[in-house]
């Protein structure tokens, strides 16, 4: 389940942003070149590490945005992310 949001490209991509945290990821993310990803997801703190699992639901499922609580951001230019990889995030609540 991934939601492409074009129209807050600026707000989700731009500039510096206060609201953006980092957590290392729990599964392999494929990449879509060319078009900016934001990730419905879980943040867990994990021995004191910070991490953050995709979640998984049909396309338009609200209850997928609603039970998550961070969303994973993915550049146009990113190629996907793999287990390990530090993401950037923002939290939902």
């Amino acid at each position: 389940f991934d939601v492409f949001l074009d129209g807050l490209d600026d707000v989700l991509f731009g500039g510096e942003n206060h609201h953006e945290e980092k957590a290392i990821l729990t599964e392999n993310i494929a990449g879509s070149p060319g078009q900016n990803r934001v990730i419905p997801a879980n943040l867990f703190l994990e021995e004191g590490v910070r991490k953050v699992s995709p979640r998984h639901g049909k396309s338009g499922q609200l209850s997928v945005l609603i039970e998550s609580n961070a969303l994973i951001l993915l550049p146009r230019h990113s190629e996907g992310a793999r287990v390990g990889d530090e993401v950037r995030i923002r939290r939902t609540r």
